[in-house]
């Protein structure tokens, strides 16, 4: 395989996984002439790119010693033929190193070397095998390279014939080790290679430790993870195999491959004006675009900590626009609180167990929330999402598993930029290994311990709150359930600061434990009663918080309840005149398919994704004509893909803010991941148009034939929800 190698530490620094290797691949075909295509010097020029091959000779390269004129230059492109004589590494890099940066570079193979025992390679990565467990191997016309993104053969960017196709992430997918979920990234989603002797164009995105491929205008690698690859580093072309001298054969994976038109165009961070998660010694932090910290996400307990509790998982600090700290940890009347956090203090699985780090109801010991990941998944100069994967062990195995996605973004609160907000959504997916249930209690779940250093006031929608505090004891003591609340303090130093915590509608029914004696804001679902999750069923927790400097921001507070607030819940919803619904809320019951992976929680029909996958679509058994509206709601996890089928024709419902550029079109019109979308097909006479949150955005999608069909959902990546699927017959 040839390689690009990229660079040299771990840095979190950007966006979605756009920071890996991405380049080409190829075929088996007859190979066709060198003939040099147009491209446009002038425009790479202007977008700020440099040139790494001259066209002329190998300046800016290191040949490697003793290589002999292998790597050369032939009628203007770099061209290997597999067989350098040096004794060490035979790969060609750049002399200069680099760290993020936009790589160009066209590449083919001049010939196949040979039938290749290729192994058949799933969407997960890994090898598909036959009844007895043999690895499926079919011989194949090969030719093998790749791309070094930064200086390691663990960033190598795979160029070759295997039938996934080039962009492959070698080091990653196959590395044990690591996460189902960053091997499958390292799998190219298609194969975009042309075949042997054609020149494929291939353009890499490396970003901290994250990278996108691009290979002939399609996406095969996004924003996936290479782990420990290094901050800076070179770019290197590679060798692979060569000349069996026993037999004097080419190896049937062998690098004849010559590469053209090689630019890259360095990146820094700060210019792009994105958001950063950079380590520091207790966790993450996030970082505006201009360098001001919003959060961190921490791991690890400070050396000199009085914090009581095993867990540490929170965000600490969490920090107004201005700088100032908004929440406490381990404070001396409560040194278990830290940040903002979730947790509760007494739980029932195989075991008891108190995460919250009280003590008194259920035992502390060996009970602890450990991270397992943090990551960067998205940002750019207006937002960023995290997603956070951790374990609530109890004696070291798994209790729940924890995925929390953070949303941060700052939004303006007034005319002047001393007015801004900075507001985080948090969405918590709590997956049990065993049935468990949150006993009913006064506190619990999840809390923004907020400074005391001051003179507080609580706000409601309704005004200033003047009830009593709740008692620890007593849930019935609770403040009633809002939209949001309000905790704002006049620090000692004299400055005013703030922050709001909202309730999303989807969770369960709420009451509030904001005791003013120790600066608590907490939403708790316990207080009405017990909680159930389910064995193995995500139980889905969402709430914002609206980090302020100043007095609480009503204008924007309810600027931003409407949207948060814009999916129905199931006690508002009412059936249209006219319309038949499809799911019942409570069972799978008028559905056919495979329901392997597909269930009904919280009153919606769920799709849990497994990987590798398993299951398929269903369909509903009642059909309709050409004269029809279809309405229903949807719910896409972060990335999830799926799609809704109307007598056989498929259309992508997605996360289209994170999905494929297809359809990123629908992004604006989109709510965030993990909440509810309105969408629908008002077709007539086989013709659609297709509206997505009240906003037309397809007027002639054509329907399918399979008029004996019913509406499909269908299976491809991530979990979802669908829930109110109706349907009304037009006269």
């Amino acid at each position: 395989m040839v390689t690009i190698f990229l660079r040299g530490e771990i840095k979190m620094r950007k966006w979605n996984l756009i920071t890996l290797v991405s380049l080409v691949l190829l075929s088996s075909c007859a190979p066709v002439s060198v003939g040099q295509q147009k491209f446009d010097k002038e425009k790479f020029v202007k977008d700020g790119f440099v040139q790494l091959f001259n066209g002329k000779d190998l300046a800016g390269w290191k040949i490697p010693e003793g290589d002999n004129g292998h790597w050369k230059v032939v009628d203007g492109v770099i061209d290997y033929d597999a067989q350098s004589e040096a004794k060490g590494s035979k790969n060609l890099w750049t002399q200069d190193p680099f760290g993020d940066y936009i790589l160009h570079i066209e590449w083919r193979f001049k010939r196949t070397t040979g039938l290749y025992a290729m192994p058949t390679i799933g969407a997960d990565g890994s090898y598909k095998t036959d009844a007895d467990g043999s690895v499926i191997k079919t011989p194949t016309p090969n030719a093998d390279s790749g791309i070094f993104l930064r200086g390691t053969g663990g960033s190598q960017v795979n160029l070759w014939c295997w039938p996934i196709g080039s962009g492959e992430l070698w080091s990653v997918r196959n590395n044990k080790k690591l996460t189902p979920e960053l091997r499958a990234a390292a799998v190219p989603k298609v194969r975009a290679d042309k075949p042997v002797g054609q020149w494929n164009s291939m353009d890499i995105t490396m970003m901290g430790d994250r990278v996108t491929v691009m290979l002939n205008g399609k996406t095969v690698i996004e924003n996936a993870q290479i782990p420990g690859i290094l901050e800076r580093g070179p770019i290197g072309l590679q060798h692979h195999g060569g000349l069996n001298k026993r037999t004097g054969e080419m190896s049937p994976a062998s690098s004849l491959i010559q590469f053209r038109n090689v630019w890259v165009k360095a990146i820094d961070s700060k210019a792009e004006g994105l958001f950063t998660l950079v380590p520091d010694a207790h966790g993450m932090v996030l970082k505006t675009p201009d360098g001001r910290t919003v959060l961190r996400y921490m791991t690890k307990k400070p050396a000199d900590t009085k914090l009581t509790a095993n867990s540490v998982c929170c965000l600490y600090p969490v920090n107004t626009p201005s700088g100032e700290r908004v929440v406490d940890f381990a404070p001396s009347d409560h040194p278990h609180h830290r940040g903002a956090f979730l947790a509760w203090h007494s739980l029932k699985g195989k075991q008891k167990a108190d995460f919250w780090g009280w003590g008194a109801w259920a035992p502390t010991k060996g009970r602890v929330i450990k991270n397992r990941s943090i990551k960067l998944v998205e940002a750019d100069s207006t937002h960023a999402i995290l997603e956070v994967r951790n374990a609530w062990d109890v004696e070291g195995e798994a209790m729940i598993n924890e995925v929390l996605s953070i949303t941060a973004s700052e939004q303006s609160a007034g005319r002047l930029s001393a007015d801004n907000a900075y507001v985080i959504d948090l969405h918590y997916q709590l997956t049990p290994t065993v049935e468990v249930t949150l006993d009913k209690t006064a506190f619990g779940g999840f809390c923004v311990k907020a400074r005391k250093d001051g003179k507080s006031v609580y706000t409601s929608p309704k005004g200033e709150v003047k009830l009593p505090n709740p008692h620890h004891l007593k849930p019935e003591t609770d403040w009633p359930p809002v939209d949001w609340y309000d905790y704002t303090i006049k620090l000692n130093s004299g400055k005013t600061i703030g922050v709001t915590v909202f309730d999303h509608p989807a969770n369960p029914p709420t009451t509030w434990h904001n005791l003013r004696t120790i600066s608590m804001v907490n939403p708790c679902i316990v207080a009405p009663g017990a909680v159930t999750m389910k064995k193995a069923q995500p139980f889905n927790l969402r709430y914002r918080l609206v980090v302020h400097d100043g007095p609480a921001p009503i204008k924007l507070l309810k600027k931003l309840s409407e949207p948060w607030r814009g999916s129905r819940s199931g006690e508002t919803f009412k059936l249209e005149e006219g319309f038949v619904r499809l799911d019942n809320g409570k069972d799978l019951e008028g559905w056919a398919g495979f329901k392997r992976d597909w269930s009904v929680v919280s009153g919606a029909i769920h799709l849990e994704y497994k990987s590798p996958p398993t299951g398929g679509s269903i369909f509903s058994k009642k059909t309709h004509s050409n004269n029809a509206v279809i309405r229903l709601q949807f719910r896409a996890s972060h990335g999830g893909d799926s799609g809704v089928f109307i007598h056989g024709n498929q259309f992508q419902v997605r996360d289209y803010p994170n999905s494929y550029p297809d359809t990123k079109k629908y992004a604006p019109f989109c709510r965030p991941a993990g909440q509810w979308n309105d969408l629908e097909f008002d077709i007539t006479n086989g013709v659609a148009v297709v509206k997505l949150n009240g906003t037309v955005i397809h007027t002639g999608w054509k329907i399918g034939e399979r008029a004996s069909q019913g509406i499909g959902l269908q299976k491809e990546k991530g979990n979802f929800d669908y829930r109110y699927i109706r349907l009304k017959e037009k006269k």
